[in-house]
């Protein structure tokens, strides 16, 4: 009985070793198999480690089409904020049957006068909308005199040669028509060297240039006087002198001279 235990049999410290080396090699070769498995994976999906950052990338694309989308919308509202203006500033206004009342719009503010007295409105435009020949202008308004911002819309309606604009910020009449301009023609002057030189003596030419701008737009005066400033863009070649008019806003004009011609704003 003795020898078949010992021969036969293992002892516990035998057997205990035994089962410590199996479940090693167990271990190695779970292990080894895992890693195989991942290998195979990655090899048979090479970018889907990726995706993750990958997503941010396309949200980003995302962020900046959205951002290209923003400024077309903001460039929109310039272009009719812009034609609305021109279409304002580039014709003369009067009350309707009543030429001595008139609105003259600049940039950033617009002059009304009824003949004897001026009062000039500071405006700054929040959002413009333009449409078949008309538009509207949503505006902050301070009045002269007046620190109290209002909000109005000014509005423009009809067809050339015969627009209306109206606003109930307008101060001396809530609607103005489209003027024929000026019947009379605008004298220039005042005129003294050594401006007559730096415009190489085309007076007359000054002449037309300024009752040509005076009639569409300044159509109240009768004559426009040189206030003897001058400056001179050197290297762009431009000679610019100012004038003013004696309509009640006493508007005052900027005439430039460059390459043999004259442009005149007010």
């Amino acid at each position: 009985m003795l020898r078949r235990r010992g021969g036969g049999g293992l002892s516990t410290p035998k057997k205990a070793a035994i089962a410590a080396a199996v479940l090693a090699v167990l271990l190695i070769v779970g292990t080894s198999a895992l890693h195989g498995a991942i290998s195979s994976a990655q090899n048979e999906h090479p970018q889907e480690a990726e995706v993750s950052s990958e997503q941010p990338a396309d949200g980003g694309a995302g962020e900046e089409d959205g951002g290209k989308q923003a400024p077309d919308a903001d460039e929109a509202r310039g272009d009719a904020s812009e034609t609305m203006q021109k279409a304002l500033e580039s014709h003369a206004w009067q009350q309707d049957g009543n030429s001595k009342t008139t609105i003259q719009f600049r940039n950033g503010s617009f002059v009304e006068s009824d003949g004897v007295s001026a009062k000039v409105t500071a405006m700054s435009i929040q959002k413009a909308t333009w449409s078949d020949g008309g538009g509207t202008l949503e505006c902050k308004l301070v009045a002269d005199g007046d620190q109290t911002e209002r909000s109005s819309i000014i509005s423009l309606s009809g067809k050339e040669g015969s627009y209306k604009v109206s606003c109930d910020g307008f101060l001396m009449a809530k609607e103005y028509v489209q003027a024929s301009g000026s019947a009379t023609a605008v004298s220039v002057e005042g005129l003294t060297e050594p401006y007559t030189t730096l415009i190489e003596g085309k007076n007359g030419d000054l002449a037309k240039a300024v009752a040509s701008y005076c009639r569409d737009h300044v159509p109240t005066a009768t004559k426009a006087t040189f206030d003897g400033e001058v400056y001179l863009d050197i290297p762009g070649g431009r000679t610019t002198a100012t004038f003013t008019c004696d309509d009640t806003a006493a508007t005052v004009l900027n005439v430039t001279y460059s390459g043999g011609s004259f442009e005149v704003q007010g």
